[in-house]
């Protein structure tokens, strides 16, 4: 009888633990934050009404960009999966800061306020060649 009360222990906390949302932080090689090299190009971000102004972003391995992010209405920020957050911006104003990713891939973007990402604040950073 003690066998059946294990195992369906050990089942229950394997499903219950799975449940979660996973946000690799930290994993993927690069550079985040902070000011930008002065010849770093330049990328223009506008955060406003749930969304970004771009939803895709794109750029070479290795180059380091300076992030431009703008906010027209209420704080926002810019969070990249595997590298955290970048940037944050409150109400209208602008914040600048470097951004570089040492692996090809794609890579979600998305603001981490309650409620932003659910309601649609995120993108694609493709990192190419």
């Amino acid at each position: 009888m003690k066998k059946p009360s294990l195992i369906a222990v050990i089942f229950a906390s394997l499903v219950i633990g799975g449940c979660g949302t996973s946000v690799e932080t930290g994993s993927i090689p690069g550079k985040a934050g902070g000011k930008p090299q002065a010849n770093a190009r330049s990328v223009a971000l506008t955060a406003k009404n749930f969304e970004y102004s771009l939803s895709r972003i794109k750029i070479k391995v290795g180059e380091e960009i300076a992030l431009k992010l703008k906010s027209d209405d209420n704080a926002h920020d810019f969070a990249v999966d595997g590298l955290g957050k970048i940037a944050t911006v409150s109400g209208d104003s602008t914040v600048t800061r470097r951004l570089r990713v040492d692996k090809l891939g794609r890579y979600t973007f998305f603001c981490t306020l309650p409620g932003h990402r659910d309601g649609g604040m995120e993108g694609i950073l493709v990192v190419k060649r």
